[in-house]
């Protein structure tokens, strides 16, 4: 085992332990766009379908997702997302079921109530 350690470091060894960056990110689109090809999922553009002015009426009236917190800059990811969902299932005419343990995520589905968002009542990774 010692020897081992103390073998010199062979001509090439340091290149192998690099990642070929773009073959990478290649290979992680391929297995996303094969993923939601398999789900038949849609992939619904946030510039096309958020309403920026709602998200920013949103924030300052302190409305879901946006919470009481000193954190609410980490809720605009959410907002956008919920806010592009949200217009295109009423564009599309589609219900959109949201799943996840975000409380202002299930606080926003349930402002939309009867209309094309909703939260699941059971646990996500269970059954209620």
């Amino acid at each position: 085992m010692v020897g081992e350690i103390n073998k010199p470091i062979t001509e090439g060894f340091i290149e192998t332990l690099y990642v070929d960056e773009e073959a990478a990110l290649e290979k992680a689109r391929d297995c996303l766009d094969c993923y939601i090809e398999e789900c038949d999922a849609t992939h619904i553009d946030t510039h096309s379908y958020s309403d920026v002015e709602k998200l920013i009426n949103d924030y300052f009236l302190v409305e879901p997702p946006f919470g009481v917190r000193e954190v609410k800059k980490n809720e605009f990811p959410d907002a956008l997302c919920l806010n592009s969902i949200y217009a295109w299932a009423v564009e599309e005419d589609q219900k959109v079921v949201l799943v996840s343990e975000d409380k202002g995520w299930a606080e926003y589905a349930a402002l939309c109530e009867g209309r094309p968002l909703c939260q699941p009542s059971c646990p996500v990774g269970g059954i209620a």
